[in-house]
């Protein structure tokens, strides 16, 4: 079920539940998190932890996307999965030379071990990731938003720049910004938090990029879920 910014507005009156708005990236880094580098912030365990707070009685935090986030998952979920495929061969390959290696030059073969492809991992993972997108509330993006991605991209204003017009991320941000401002109206007082890891579009936080559009809605803009988390002071 997916809500108008009005309704979704409504369900924050007067709470102060911290708001984790989430766009495409973060919810397939989820599927690419074993070739990310170590401490990158968005795993298994941070996705868990969140879920299992968005799911307690009251909900400890709220968890949201909009339709065009679902959407973009849905298109670009395969092709996530076989990058992990790919990646899981490489390692495979990797270690059959270190084992030949290894066997050439002591003459006997190291002991076996569970293969990095039987453990299923895409499956896992990409289960993991369906979960985290199911687990969030779904805001329609409106007319109004796809106007105000087009103003982003006439402007060149992050997401957009000049020569890339982004307007699936322009759009999704155009959501945010709805929530965060209808929901202020109606008395939320929460931390609204956009995480995105896209950096080269949205830029990293401090750097001034989104400052304009988030600081008057008391809002801030994360690159990941550990960081998130911290932020909130709820891990």
């Amino acid at each position: 079920m997916a809500f108008t910014v009005g309704e979704m507005a409504a369900q924050l009156h007067n709470r102060r539940t911290p708001l984790v708005f989430v766009d495409t990236c973060v919810i397939l880094d989820v599927l690419r998190s074993p070739m990310l580098k170590l401490g990158h912030g968005t795993g298994v365990l941070e996705v868990t932890t969140l879920l299992e707070l968005s799911n307690k009685t009251p909900p400890v935090i709220i968890l949201a996307t909009c339709d065009t986030v679902v959407s973009e998952f849905h298109k670009n979920i395969s092709g996530a999965t076989c990058q992990l495929s790919d990646w899981i061969d490489s390692i495979e390959r990797g270690r059959a030379r270190i084992v030949s290696t290894i066997s050439e030059l002591s003459g006997s073969t190291p002991s076996h071990r569970q293969s990095e492809a039987s453990l299923r991992l895409e499956e896992e993972l990409g289960e993991l990731a369906f979960r985290f997108l199911s687990g969030c509330s779904v805001v329609e993006a409106e007319d109004a938003h796809a106007g105000g991605a087009l103003r982003r991209i006439k402007g060149n204003l992050p997401p957009a720049s000049r020569g890339k017009n982004e307007a699936k991320d322009c759009e999704i941000f155009e959501v945010f910004l709805d929530l965060c401002r209808q929901s202020r109206d109606q008395g939320y007082s929460g931390k609204a938090v956009f995480v995105s890891s896209n950096t080269s579009d949205f830029g990293k936080p401090g750097d001034g990029a989104l400052d304009s559009d988030l600081h008057p809605l008391d809002a801030c803009h994360r690159t990941n879920l550990a960081w998130t988390l911290s932020e909130l002071n709820c891990e």
